[in-house]
């Protein structure tokens, strides 16, 4: 069996069409575009690659984009300050909080004050528990919704299978579950594994649908940059090896690990005389991969998403149609 690649930038332009016919409808009964805000605080690299890929899927959506940056040196004060002024405008449709925020400031604290109402992440407490009472009818966290986008288009009928998710965090694998769930009648039996979760590998043997979000390479990479003892090599091997794949099951991976392009059989960076990793001019020679091993889960699975590729295109799409959804919410309770 050799698996259906799914093509998310397929699914993400379908998405797009849909969204700017609805935005432009939006244009003519208010006068003004749709708008979303991004807030970020200090610079960053991947940030910057993440602002880029929005502003350019709002424009083809036609929604105004816009990107406000506060110092490095902001407190949670000014944060806060911020996002009371993008709630006040009424002009202002949805913000979202580009991460990672600088050290010291609470994320938690920070998603809080983000304005419900503007709230395209769908990160608010506020938002996360109308999720658990009233399914997608309100703005949902991105990357749960494509998922859930990606098994409506290539799972079947979802009643009854098992699915399995591997990553238990607050903005994607507990609103996967969630979202999962929220039909009374066609919801699969859902699984949560994490980092205690004991006999992992019998788990996936059993998923019909699995869906991999925990980023375990690129974490492994992480510390062992932080911490490496002389000698010691990092075992960068997917967390999910092809072999447990169930025959026919749908594999979704969400995770994004970048780790060095140049690895050993075992997985394992390839050092150099000084055993530091050979990563190539400058150190920037890194791969961006997922927690599935692509090429024999390929193999067994019925269908599959690469990293980059997959969920990813799907998930800015998401993030746009949450913004017209904050719309046109606001517009109906004027």
């Amino acid at each position: 069996m050799t698996a259906q690649r799914i093509d998310g930038t397929v699914i993400a332009g379908e998405l797009r069409e849909k969204i700017r016919t609805r935005a432009e409808a939006f244009l003519a009964r208010e006068g003004r575009r749709p708008a979303l805000i991004a807030l970020q605080v200090g610079e960053s690299a991947s940030s910057k690659v993440y602002t880029d890929s929005q502003a350019r899927a709002a424009s083809a959506a036609s929604i105004n984009y816009q990107l406000r940056c506060l110092p490095e040196s902001a407190s949670e004060a000014d944060i806060r300050n911020a996002l009371a002024e993008i709630g006040a405008d009424d002009d202002i449709d949805g913000v979202i909080l580009q991460m990672p925020l600088p050290a010291g400031i609470d994320t938690h604290a920070m998603q809080m004050a983000i304005p419900p109402a503007k709230d395209v992440e769908g990160v608010h407490p506020e938002n996360l528990g109308k999720l658990y009472y009233r399914g997608t009818r309100s703005p949902a966290p991105c990357t749960p919704m494509a998922v859930v986008k990606l098994l409506r288009t290539y799972g079947g009928t979802l009643a009854g299978k098992e699915a399995v998710i591997i990553g238990h965090s607050e903005i994607v694998g507990k609103p996967i579950a969630m979202l999962l769930l929220a039909s009374a009648t066609e919801a699969p039996t859902v699984r949560v594994c994490h980092v205690a979760t004991r006999d992992l590998e019998s788990h996936v043997r059993e998923a019909d649908i699995l869906i991999v979000a925990a980023g375990v390479s690129g974490a492994k990479y992480g510390a062992w940059k932080r911490g490496a003892r002389d000698g010691e090599t990092p075992d960068l091997r997917p967390l999910i090896p092809g072999e447990w794949i169930k025959s026919g099951a749908i594999v979704l991976d969400v995770a994004i690990n970048r780790i060095p392009a140049v690895l050993n059989e075992q997985g394992c960076a390839v050092l150099d005389e000084e055993r530091k990793p050979v990563v190539g001019p400058e150190g920037k020679r890194i791969v961006t991969t997922g927690d599935v091993d692509y090429e024999s889960a390929a193999e067994r699975a019925s269908a599959i998403t690469p990293v980059p590729g997959g969920v990813g295109p799907i998930t800015v799409q998401v993030l746009l149609r949450n913004t017209l959804l904050c719309a046109e919410q606001r517009e109906t309770v004027k």
